[in-house]
């Protein structure tokens, strides 16, 4: 994993954060959403992806590639139970269950995008502001993955 610019951290890190964040507690049907928590937390999380983002590159040869993904789940999990007063079992699953489905949308669609266009996958460290025009379609189709999921009443039994 390679480390970001800070506008990738703030333009995809933090919005990434913010949604994750705001279609959990969708699916923990929390009443009152404090979004000023929630944008705190993204925003918190969005300084620690940076700082993760350059350690990993220093110790990668220590850790599996996608431990970073691990490290920011956990703090995301941390700060939802600690500044929203929600219980950790409570916030863990569908913490877990948005990022799990919201890096496979983007893992399939980032990966395709570059097929397409034929780029080498490391173009991304070497144009970051892809990242960021790639996080739009991704987001997109996240919320619309979410939408029809609450439609189908998909989130009760979490």
């Amino acid at each position: 994993m390679f480390p970001i610019p800070w506008y990738v951290a703030a333009f995809v890190s933090v919005p990434e954060a913010f949604l994750i964040l705001a279609i959990a507690m969708r699916m923990m049907e929390i009443e009152k959403v404090d979004y000023k928590k929630v944008f705190l937390i993204s925003v918190i999380q969005g300084i620690i992806t940076l700082v993760i983002r350059r350690i990993s590159m220093e110790v990668s040869q220590y850790f599996l590639s996608s431990f970073h993904t691990v490290i920011l789940m956990t703090t995301l999990v941390l700060m939802c139970s600690l500044l929203c007063g929600v219980k950790l079992q409570t916030c863990f699953i569908p913490i877990f269950v948005v990022t799990v489905i919201y890096g496979f949308i983007q893992y399939i669609m980032v990966l395709s995008v570059i097929s397409w266009l034929r780029m080498p996958i490391f173009i991304l460290q070497q144009l970051p502001w892809l990242d960021v025009l790639l996080f739009f379609p991704v987001a997109a189709l996240t919320v619309l993955i979410f939408y029809l999921f609450k439609r189908l009443n998909m989130f009760e039994g979490l």
